[in-house]
């Protein structure tokens, strides 16, 4: 037998199985700092990072009595003014809710603090990396000043209370007497403050927050005491004007950390780095970026605060990425200002602070519900432009390059492509996809934007939508509704079907409607009669926990950064917690979203295959 020589194998192999083959991790050589940042990332244990929660309690006990959102705003001021600032050596884009480098689990007491003091359980002197873990001192925190106030004045608890009086039916489907999930559907309304979403990144790179400041004040002066909405409008307008101070505060505090460091510098060229990365920071996001670098900070520092805002920032998606910050690209390449190589390594940074955030539902309902640490900060590349034209520009590629080989997961990749798409950009896609990562998700403008247009939304909107989430589909600057959610079962239906409306798991508890003994059943239209009567009461339930969820999350929870970033909001001035809103085409509504649990048990001929959600229309408010 022939002798197998390593060229021979080589040839065989990919460029993936000949990394490993050499032990190796990846094949993909990236930059000195990106080589070091990783893997201290990942070996560092994941911490709670506990200090957004004392910020926003100190806060909070000061300014009860006022909007909800006025005394957010303030939280994110004050947030701005006291976290500690943290910059490591090897970034190059800077800006972390953390102050470390490393893995973070943030959690949110306005919307689930009600069981903190359950949480001891974290505490661990020697955790490992993959445990979340909380400091003694963290822990005394929590115990002393954070879960005593939140544990009356948190969403969930007075959710609840409120579905339990009124809507007391919802309220046993998912609950027993003695405070027990049925597991019929999960409250994931309150273990997150909403569904996913996208920000209006390109408003932010154009404008800056003094200019969103700017139009803010515009609108303080044309508002007048005899508008009907006045103390609502108000409240908005103030919210606003702090949260645009918040987020220069702190992007300047950055920059003079980054001039620190720049003065202990004796390398020249790492001197020079400081510098650069200080009189970035001091312009953006204050001001429009005119540089990719800045427009990526700028970009960053609008993610980041999503982190800090509300209990979904990481599954606030990224846009049209290739769309938004093509422009400053072509503008820095036109005149020799930047390398692809250079745009590549830039591009990893954000991926590295994406990746320390770590989604970890802390809902005492909610904590078990999902194995991992799994979010979607969707990156969308490629599709169409507004005008229908093939979207596909080189920085399309240079994305897909950066995602290519690093081991990093975040954020998670998505292609539109159609029937003009370049065979290069299919023939990269595959590349991608080889290796296994699970990315890029592939969606078809085929199917999506007639679909858009069906429901009436009009061509340069339907050519120009992005995705977030898992898989949603979304028209960022118009279809701004984030609805709460709840997790349903399906499987649990056919179960009371087949058990009388029964749940064996809780000792034969009667959660839905009696629809027999199965055992009488002569044929399968029984089955099935009782199957849907079970299914509709099901959705009922569903339907009513969410619409109540809907009415009384705005007095709880505010988004401010999210409300004077997304123009319909600023349009209409109101919180982005207030549903409701939406862009003006017909059939538009407040929409409920149920997550499906168990689809791939159970085969429901009518369930919509095109996404693990149903959405259902509400009701009309736009003609």
């Amino acid at each position: 037998m022939q002798a197998v020589t390593a060229d021979a194998i080589a040839e065989v192999l990919s460029p993936q199985e000949q990394a490993l083959a050499q032990g190796k991790s990846t094949w993909v050589e990236t930059n000195e700092e990106f080589r070091r940042l990783l893997p201290q990332i990942r070996q560092s244990p994941i911490r709670l990072f506990v200090e957004r929660a004392k910020i926003l309690t100190d806060v909070h006990k000061r300014t009860e009595g006022e909007p909800i959102n006025v005394r957010h705003a303030k939280f994110l001021k004050e947030f701005a003014e006291r976290i500690p600032i943290y910059i490591h050596p090897d970034e190059t884009l800077i800006g972390s809710p953390a102050p470390w480098v490393g893995r973070y689990v943030t959690p949110f007491p306005e919307c689930d603090g009600s069981g903190y003091s359950e949480l001891k359980w974290m505490l661990n002197d020697n955790p490992a990396p993959s445990e979340a873990f909380i400091t003694f001192d963290d822990w005394k925190l929590i115990e002393n000043q954070i879960a005593p106030y939140w544990k009356t004045n948190a969403l969930d608890i007075n959710f609840l209370s409120l579905l339990r009086t009124a809507a007391p039916d919802a309220y046993r489907y998912a609950w027993t007497d003695d405070g027990k999930p049925t597991g019929v559907y999960f409250e994931t309304g309150i273990a997150r403050s909403s569904q996913n979403w996208t920000l209006d990144y390109d408003r932010v790179l154009k404008t800056g927050f003094r200019g969103i400041r700017a139009e803010l004040e515009v609108l303080r002066a044309e508002l007048r005491p005899t508008d009907s909405r006045y103390l609502e409008k108000h409240a908005f307008i103030e919210a606003g004007l702090l949260t645009c101070d918040a987020v220069i505060t702190w992007a300047r505090r950055y920059a003079d950390a980054a001039a620190e460091l720049a003065k202990q510098q004796k390398d020249p060229q790492k001197r020079a780095k400081w510098e650069k990365i200080a009189e970035i920071n001091r312009w953006v996001p204050e001001n429009p970026a005119r540089t990719f670098a800045e427009a990526l900070q700028c970009q960053w520092w609008t993610q980041a605060w999503t982190r800090i805002e509300f209990n979904i920032g990481g599954n606030v998606g990224n846009g049209r990425l290739d769309q938004y910050l093509y422009p400053y690209y072509h503008a820095d390449k036109a005149a020799g200002r930047i390398t692809d190589e250079e745009v590549v390594d830039l591009l990893r940074m954000p991926y590295l602070k994406m990746y320390q955030y770590i989604f970890m539902p802390l809902a005492a309902n909610a904590a078990g519900a999902t194995e991992g640490f799994a979010h979607f900060e969707c990156v969308c590349i490629g599709g169409q432009t507004p005008d229908g034209r093939d979207a596909t520009n080189d920085l399309t590629y240079l994305i897909m390059k950066s995602k290519r080989g690093v081991g990093v997961t975040m954020p998670d990749l998505a292609v539109r492509f159609h029937s003009t798409t370049p065979e290069r950009l299919l023939h990269e896609i595959a590349e991608t996809i080889k290796e296994g990562q699970g990315y890029p998700k592939l969606v078809n403008d085929e199917i999506v934007i007639p679909m858009y247009l069906a429901k009436g939304v009009p061509l340069p909107l339907a050519y120009d939508y992005t995705i977030n989430g898992c898989e949603e589909v979304r028209q960022i600057r118009a279809e701004v509704y984030n609805c709460g959610s709840a997790y349903r079962n399906l499987v649990m239906p056919l179960e009371m079907a087949l058990n009388d409306g029964r749940i064996r798991r809780l000792k034969d508890v009667q959660v839905g409607p009696k629809t027999g003994d199965p055992r009488a059943f002569k044929s399968f239209d029984e089955v099935w009669d009782a199957y849907t009567t079970q299914m509709k009461y099901y959705i009922k339930q569903v339907f009513d926990r969410t619409i109540l969820y809907e009415d009384v999350r705005a007095k709880y929870i505010a988004s401010p950064l999210s409300s004077i970033v997304n123009p319909p909001y600023m349009h209409e001035m109101k919180d982005a917690m207030v549903s409701g809103v939406g862009f003006e085409c017909k059939d538009y509504v407040s929409l409920v979203n149920m997550d499906m649990i168990g689809p791939a048990t159970l085969s429901i001929p009518w369930l919509p295959s095109r996404s693990s959600s149903l959405t259902t229309r509400r009701l009309r408010c736009r003609k």
